[in-house]
């Protein structure tokens, strides 16, 4: 373990999917904010922010399903960085 380095974050999920494992309809939705911080030095200190969307929608039966995904992430240096 890496004393000199911090990994702080939280994460909310929403998920109405009908299926975890096997979707055939809803949405998952996901975002998470970390903060990674450089304790010896502040040389690599930076803030993240994430996010993953997902939808499922079915088309006309059960069987055919249109999936679309969207993911992003923008991180921030602070400090020194």
């Amino acid at each position: 373990v890496d004393w000199r380095k911090r990994r702080i974050f939280l994460d909310a999920h929403l998920d109405t999917r009908d299926r975890a494992g096997d979707p055939r309809s809803g949405s998952f939705l996901s975002v998470s904010l970390s903060r990674y911080e450089d304790r010896s030095l502040g040389a690599y200190s930076f803030d993240r922010l994430g996010f993953e969307a997902r939808h499922y929608q079915p088309l006309g039966s059960r069987r055919h399903v249109l999936a679309v995904r969207a993911l992003g992430s923008l991180s921030h240096t602070r400090g020194g960085s």
